[in-house]
């Protein structure tokens, strides 16, 4: 075999060939890259939803807490307009006491109470992981007592990315 320096069994490129070849390397990255993309929004549906959960939890927790000290110290436990108040801190998306007037200006990812349903409301950041009965675009959750501690109760059934919210 005279050595020419080329290889016997391979073949010399083609242009069309190489073509398709990184055509064909550029689509499989595309979609890698699509797929990433869309994974990623999943995640930042969920982490909209553990803060959502985490929220009303702090709200719930206080109230408890408030509740039980009431009761230590043996007077009845006041209920307050706004169970933000029962809150330490406030959490830094939460714009107040609005009316369903205002409550159109609030921007994504606020919170704040609607004195007029008496309601802990939520517009979220991505309206499109939220499915409602009433197809509302916001999660509203009723303030109330009975007795016991101040309880939110969701005013319709919520679900977030197919998870409930309560």
């Amino acid at each position: 075999m005279a050595a020419t320096g080329s290889f016997p069994w391979r073949e010399p490129a083609r242009p069309g060939r190489r073509v398709f070849e990184w055509g064909l390397v550029a689509s499989v990255i595309l979609a890698l890259v699509l797929l990433l993309l869309r994974q990623g929004q999943q995640v930042q549906g969920q982490a909209e939803l553990a803060a959502i959960k985490m929220t009303l939890g702090a709200l719930r927790t206080a109230a408890i807490m408030d509740h039980l000290q009431a009761k230590a110290r043996g007077k009845p436990a006041a209920t307050p307009d706004n169970p933000f108040d029962l809150l330490q801190a406030r959490p830094a998306h939460y714009l107040g006491v609005l009316g369903p007037g205002q409550a159109s200006a609030a921007h994504p990812g606020s919170w704040w109470l609607d004195p007029e349903c008496r309601c802990v409301v939520y517009a979220p950041l991505e309206p499109r992981w939220l499915a409602a009965n009433s197809g509302g675009q916001m999660l509203r959750f009723r303030v109330t007592t009975s007795g016991g501690p101040l309880q939110l109760v969701a005013l319709e059934a919520y679900l977030w990315q197919g998870q409930r919210v309560e």
